[in-house]
Parts: C-alpha cells; sequence; structure tokens
C-alpha cells in the first residue's frame, strides 16, 4: 500500500491530526497512522485496509480522545488510536440505513456535542431534498434518528463551539440556505 513515508496507495479523503505526533489518514479503503517525525525515524502505521473514511469532515474526536467517523463503506465506527481496529457502531437496524447513503450526491459531517455526550451525524442530500440525521448517544450506546421539518436547514458544514459557559459551547450548523444556526437543546424552536 505504501512506498515509503510520502506515498500513499489509496485516495486521501480525510486528515485527522490526532496529536502532536499522531496523524490518522483516511482513504477510500483504508486508514493509516503517521506516529513522530518521518525524518527521525517515525512510523508510518497501518490501521485497516477493510474500511476506509468517507470524504471531509465525516470524522470527530470524543474528548476522551475517540475518534468516530463515517466508514466509506457506509457505517459509522469508533477507533481508539491508542491502538485495535475500528468498531462498527451500526451494525444493527440502524445499519441498512445507512448503507444507502450515496457519497457522491450527499455532505456527511459528525461533529461531537458535549452536552449530550454524543456524535451527531448528518446525513445533507445535495439537491435540497428531504433526510434523516442521526446521534449516537454515548452514555447509552443509543441510536436517535431526527429530520429538520425545513430542508434548507440540513447541514453542510458543523463546528463545536467552545467557551468559558455553557451557552457559548454548542454545536453550530451551517445551513443550506447561507444561515449559521446553533443547536439549543433548551429552545422550543
Amino acid at each position: 500500500i505504501t512506498s515509503g513515508y510520502g506515498k500513499n496507495g489509496d485516495i486521501v479523503t480525510a486528515l485527522i491530526p490526532y496529536t502532536d505526533d499522531k496523524l490518522i489518514i483516511g482513504g477510500s479503503h483504508s486508514i493509516r497512522m503517521f506516529i513522530g517525525n518521518p525524518a527521525e525515524g517515525g512510523i508510518n502505521a497501518s490501521v485497516t485496509d477493510i474500511t476506509g473514511i468517507a470524504y471531509g469532515a465525516a470524522w470527530c474526536q470524543s474528548p476522551e480522545g475517540v475518534i468516530y467517523f463515517f466508514g466509506s463503506r457506509g457505517g459509522v465506527y469508533k477507533m481508539d488510536p491508542g491502538g485495535g481496529v475500528p468498531n462498527r457502531l451500526t451494525a444493527t437496524t440502524i445499519d441498512e440505513r445507512l448503507a444507502d447513503i450515496n457519497l457522491d450526491t450527499s455532505v456527511v459531517t459528525l461533529v461531537w456535542d458535549d452536552r449530550a455526550i454524543a456524535v451527531r451525524i448528518y446525513i445533507t442530500p445535495n439537491d435540497g431534498s428531504a433526510t434523516t440525521h442521526y446521534v449516537w448517544d454515548v452514555r447509552n450506546e443509543a441510536w436517535w434518528p431526527f429530520a429538520y421539518a425545513n430542508n434548507s436547514h440540513n447541514p453542510f458544514a458543523v463546528h463545536l463551539l467552545s467557551g468559558g459557559t455553557a451557552a457559548e459551547r454548542r454545536v453550530m450548523e451551517f445551513g443550506q440556505d447561507g444561515y449559521v444556526r446553533v443547536v439549543d437543546v433548551d429552545s422550543k424552536s
């Protein structure tokens, strides 16, 4: 798969800067990890050649350092970069729903939600059609589907804000309509 440190035998779909000396490289059908400085004897290690990571921001990281990602073959995975292969979280009835997602016509983004202690998985079709998004509740190990009544609210990009107060620590959604919204669990609308 690789030939030297600068070459990768796979299409790069995601770069995950895990720590100062660990870089996770998602490919279309593989995941690799660069550990240390390649010029000083660093390691270029294969994590898996079974699945890759969907293109773009289809990953997020929990405060504990766990990486969650949408796989290039469908499904949502969790990975501890300290060791081991990715674990498929969707090996349940939810997997069938996610298997039908066309990654060429939809944008998949993930974001960690501090307040809910959950992973938000947004699946937004490029054509503005209706869709279902999902939340992986980490504490209860449960899936929660949700949808917006207005399709233009489906986000193409998401970001976790950080700050000193709870009001500042929210998920920002950049909707198809060009508006930026924040997730407010205390709001009625």
